[in-house]
């Protein structure tokens, strides 16, 4: 545990091997006193951020994808960037 560098190790590694913090080092902190998680433990592929720009990547690639076919491909690539937009906000408000 380094205070100064907000450094917090544990024996379970799991902030290493999946990238979120353990019960362990989030128990330390409540003792600590540390009510939010400082920001060198957020891993961007967690954030809401991330998932926009992942969704908005896919659909692009998609519709790329789409546009080297015909025309009626390209009517279904929109179709599909619409659906997943609707099923990611249908998702986000659960």
């Amino acid at each position: 545990m380094d205070l100064k560098a907000n450094r917090f190790d544990c024996i379970c590694c799991k902030y290493d091997r999946d990238g979120i913090l353990c019960c362990h080092v989030l128990r330390l902190f409540t003792q600590i006193g540390i009510y939010k998680i400082p920001e060198n433990y957020i891993k961007q592929r967690w954030t809401k951020k991330w998932k926009e720009d992942a969704l908005e990547s896919m659909k692009k690639d998609k519709l790329q994808q789409q546009s080297n076919q015909t025309n009626a491909g390209t009517d279904a690539a929109l179709t599909y960037a619409m659906m997943m937009t609707k099923s990611a906000d249908l998702c986000a408000n659960l």
